[in-house]
């Protein structure tokens, strides 16, 4: 069987400190190409992105919202990323966000192996599984993957347990549309389209005909899946609410975060990853210039929490996320 090429689509706006972690590990599971759309950054993440793509590593673009002014940061970039050559060139389009880690236990954990354990499928859709704060208030620059270890609970409880999914889909005319969270097949392939959970096994009729963004993660676990540290740290939260995210332009509701903040166990799967994920990371520091926009991301993104914790206007925010993490075990202060 031919080694399969894996590109990755993503938006980005204001993630230059967590950026080279989440590339290290794309790149550690078999992802070859990257089609990455930023907008509006102020935090060096532009500028890490210019230089990865200097570098070879990444396709970096502007996201066309900047001159379209629509604020349809996601549906805009995905209906342009066809048009590049490193989409157009690969079997498998995943579209995952850089606060998405992709696990699988299958073989050496590669998406390689994932996609030839289930003879080169059409749709994986990996349900997400979301981490929480984890008793961390404040940031600190390090591994995500290793700061944040608590999350839901694969086995989900039964009035909760449909979740949000991300999918592995092949490059072919079968697909007439690839979305953030699963692709929209053509009609006449919707009956005969091999399409697989994150347990191997085949996702209902009435799933892939419908435009369905999420199912009962029940038994959903038990092969692959994705990690979702959509949270991170308190301070990050903060930070992550003045920006809004990619999706929706409006921003968010403390909801957000109450909603997602998983606690209820703990997983150490991603550290099959660590060493592998840590030698990509290296050779990524090694460049002198790109560890150095690095460092001036993370400078900027301290300065900007700083800047909203003495803002008014951000001040009751701030109380209920450091009131959220201080709930937790573990939570390291309040404002």
């Amino acid at each position: 069987m031919n080694k399969s090429s894996f590109c990755v689509v993503t938006c980005v706006k204001n993630e230059g400190p967590f950026l080279l972690e989440w590339i290290a590990h794309c790149r550690g599971i078999g992802v070859s190409d990257f089609v990455i759309f930023s907008n509006d950054c102020d935090d060096h993440s532009s500028e890490i992105l210019d230089r990865l793509d200097e570098m070879g590593i990444v396709r970096h673009l502007p996201n066309p919202t900047m001159f379209l002014q629509n604020g349809q940061h996601h549906r805009t970039a995905l209906a342009y990323a066809p048009f590049h050559k490193e989409f157009r060139r690969a079997d498998y389009i995943v579209i995952i966000d850089c606060d998405e880690f992709i696990v699988s236990k299958t073989g050496d954990g590669t998406l390689q192996a994932l996609v030839e354990s289930l003879d080169e499928p059409d749709v994986i859709s990996l349900s997400e599984l979301n981490y929480g704060f984890g008793g961390n208030l404040a940031f600190q620059d390090g591994l995500v993957t290793q700061q944040f270890r608590r999350s839901r609970d694969k086995v989900p409880p039964p009035k909760k347990a449909r979740r949000g999914v991300k999918s592995i889909t092949r490059n072919t005319g079968r697909i007439r549309e690839f979305a953030n969270h699963r692709p929209i097949v053509q009609p006449e392939a919707a009956d005969d389209v091999t399409w697989y959970d994150g347990s191997g096994e085949r996702m209902a009729p009435q799933f892939i005909r419908d435009y369905q963004r999420g199912i009962d993660s029940t038994g959903r676990y038990g092969t692959a899946w994705v990690n979702h540290y959509t949270l991170r740290s308190g301070e990050s939260m903060l930070a992550k609410f003045e920006r809004g995210d990619a999706v929706r332009q409006k921003r968010m509701s403390d909801q957000y975060f109450r909603k997602r903040d998983g606690h209820e166990a703990e997983y150490s799967d991603i550290d099959a990853y660590r060493k592998t994920t840590q030698a990509e990371l290296d050779k990524l520091r090694s460049d002198k210039q790109l560890k150095t926009l690095h460092e001036k991301s993370v400078q900027a993104h301290k300065a900007k929490i700083e800047s909203l914790k003495s803002n008014p206007a951000f001040r009751d925010l701030w109380a209920d996320i450091a009131d959220s993490v201080g709930s937790r075990d573990g939570a390291d202060g309040r404002p």
